[in-house]
């Protein structure tokens, strides 16, 4: 039995009733707004439809063992009859956790191999992660309550290391491509200097050409001159 104050009491009672309407509301949302996203995301959001409507239903039955086990502020704690069903939340999560990582996955719009290798590999490793903490949420003993909290948490942290490895990669292809266009941009602006060097030289060559024509006519233009300065002389 856990005992708590008119003011605890009430405040996880609004808690719950928040929870559960947040998230019928946000599954309202997701399914109005699927013909506003494109084409490849819309499973996602069918997805997170699926996650909140099921954590609805759930924050709905522990909304009703919450209050079905409380008497004068006092909750009823463990497995017995009347007592608040804890096994709620874990449904829940078992459900959903592994409907998340998919999600995460399809929202990354990896190539079709990729996505089915993680999303097998994540998806076990998120039931497990739960089954495992089941048994040591329900039990009385410290040890035992330890036992599988390490027990769960071998899972966990391979669901972490998988997503942070995933976000790296990702991480790392986004610098790459960057670095590409900027060596793309450099290229173009490398071949629009050659060409720049080139009308250059073209132009060079131009005026060194209009030289020696102006030079040839310079001096055809004076050989006339001593001609005619002879003529007249003689």
């Amino acid at each position: 039995m856990l005992q708590l104050s008119s003011g605890q009491w009430s405040t996880l009672f609004n808690m719950f009733s928040f929870g559960l309407i947040s998230m019928l509301a946000c599954t309202v949302y997701t399914l109005v707004a699927q013909s506003h996203v494109l084409a490849k995301y819309r499973l996602a959001l069918v997805m997170s439809s699926m996650v909140t409507f099921i954590a609805g239903y759930h924050y709905w039955r522990i909304f009703n063992s919450f209050e079905h086990s409380s008497m004068k502020n006092a909750v009823t704690i463990g497995t017995s009859q009347g007592a608040f069903n804890e096994a709620y939340r874990y449904v829940d999560w078992i459900l959903t956790v592994p409907l998340l990582l998919v999600e995460v996955i399809a929202v990354l719009a990896l190539a079709k191999e990729a996505s089915k290798s993680l999303i097998r590999r994540l998806v076990v490793a998120s039931a497990a992660m739960i089954i495992l903490g089941y048994p040591g949420e329900i039990s009385a003993e410290n040890g035992t309550k330890m036992l599988y909290f390490v027990l769960s948490m071998i899972p966990f942290l391979y669901i972490l290391y998988v997503l942070l490895l995933l976000v790296v990669l990702i991480h790392l292809l986004i610098h790459l491509l960057m670095m590409l266009d900027l060596m793309m941009m450099l290229v173009l602006l490398i071949h629009l200097l050659i060409h720049l060097l080139m009308m250059l030289v073209v132009l060079i060559h131009f005026l060194i050409h209009l030289l020696v024509v102006l030079i040839h006519f310079l001096f055809h233009s004076l050989v006339v001159l001593d001609l005619m300065m002879m003529l007249v002389l003689s």
